[in-house]
């Protein structure tokens, strides 16, 4: 039976599979989104294969997991979730979000974050998630307070842009809390 924490009547959380190559390919080489990560070099569909291929490996040792956002009306992928910089001896991770522009507003990346809340709760027994934000992502500021994050710092000039520093909001979530 499949992880009910996982799924809500609208989406699914589900690990990554061969036939998202191409879909992972173009999201992660949009180079329109490279600013909100680290990416500075486009990856080639070879090293997104094994990336795919090696997605099953467990979460602790890893320390990262992504998952797909599926569409259950749609039955197709809408965005990705990822833990990362999991920590077990804190029992903390850090969560980051994807909705592809299509499919941006209809409240995707909310079932998403709140699915990967309860399934950081029950299943990884974490104590807590938190999100860096850059302040100018007015959206995802939104999205994680509305999902009850709360911002507990800012890290001045943290990210290097073209036209200078941007500051990042970090927002955080107990989870004994839920």
């Amino acid at each position: 039976m499949y992880n009910s924490c996982l799924k809500t009547p609208e989406i699914t959380l589900r690990a990554l599979e061969t036939n998202d190559l191409e879909l992972l390919y173009e999201w992660e080489n949009c180079t329109e989104l490279w600013s909100v990560g680290c990416t500075t070099t486009p990856f080639s569909r070879e090293v997104l294969s094994e990336y795919i291929a090696n997605a099953h490996l467990d979460i602790y040792s890893v320390k990262q997991l992504r998952l797909m956002i599926e569409s259950v009306e749609l039955s197709k992928p809408v965005g990705m979730v990822d833990l990362y910089d999991f920590d077990p001896l804190h029992s903390r991770a850090g969560l980051a979000i994807f909705i592809d522009k299509d499919f941006c507003g209809r409240h995707f990346a909310r079932k998403a974050i709140d699915c990967m809340l309860r399934y950081c709760k029950e299943q990884l027994l974490l104590h807590q998630i938190y999100a860096d934000v850059p302040e100018t992502n007015e959206a995802s500021v939104a999205l994680f307070r509305s999902c009850g994050f709360l911002h507990t710092c800012t890290k001045i000039d943290w990210l290097k842009r073209s036209e200078g520093f941007e500051n990042v909001a970090v927002f955080q979530k107990v989870l004994s809390s839920l």
